[in-house]
């Protein structure tokens, strides 16, 4: 299965090929790739993947759906209630691709992080 990890508009999504994606309003789709996955590659970018592009094609521009904020103080019979819908916009996933060769992913052994030692803890003895 593949997928990728993108940033847009400041919010990160996993998509796959056919995804819809909502963000808050945007002119157009800049999108950059934090991580790439197929059956053969797995790449992580430090911060982004310059080798694989996602296109997304701009579906529509619409209103989100009503959020309504209500307020409400007991005993003097004040009521308030507001709504909000927040523009957004929809962008679908064209599609993933690697441009150049993958790098096949290989374990690589690292070192393991020791664990704190524990402190002696001393216990308090009740006088009598």
């Amino acid at each position: 299965m593949k997928y990728a990890v993108i940033e847009l508009g400041g919010t990160q999504f996993k998509v796959t090929e056919g995804d819809t994606v909502k963000v808050s309003r945007m002119q157009e789709a800049v999108c950059r790739v934090l991580l790439f996955k197929d059956d053969a590659n797995f790449l992580v970018g430090s911060p982004y993947v310059d080798t694989c592009t996602v296109s997304l094609a701009k579906v529509a521009d619409k209103a989100d759906t009503k959020v309504v904020v209500a307020r409400y103080k007991s005993k003097s019979r004040y009521r308030r209630k507001k709504g909000h819908r927040q523009p957004i916009s929809l962008f679908k996933v064209d599609s993933i691709k690697l441009e150049s060769g993958g790098v096949e992913t290989k374990a690589v052994e690292g070192q393991v992080a020791e664990a704190p030692k524990k402190r002696a803890v001393k216990k308090k003895v009740a006088k009598e």
